[in-house]
């Protein structure tokens, strides 16, 4: 399983990939609110996220989550414009 913070394109590519946003609409699995991680700790191999630490009120707070969730030798792709 990874997890792709921001909904797009990537899940015709990877059908294990789980789509969230913010808020809920067709095509997203997963609302998220920026501050807490609805997984299991050590259950994903990946996050990637596009985009969105604007939208997570304590970045620190969140990748420190984020890395919790993510298993031994597993990646968290940030990309920020």
């Amino acid at each position: 399983m990874c997890l792709r913070v921001k909904s797009g394109f990537l899940k015709e590519f990877n059908p294990g990939l789980i789509s969230s946003e913010t808020f809920g609409f067709p095509g997203i699995e997963v609302a998220l609110d920026g501050e807490k991680l609805p997984f299991k700790n050590v259950s994903s191999g990946g996050i990637v996220m596009i985009d969105v630490f604007h939208h997570i009120p304590c970045v620190k707070s969140f990748l420190t989550e984020a890395t919790s969730c993510v298993i031994s030798g597993g990646v968290i792709v940030v990309i920020e414009p």
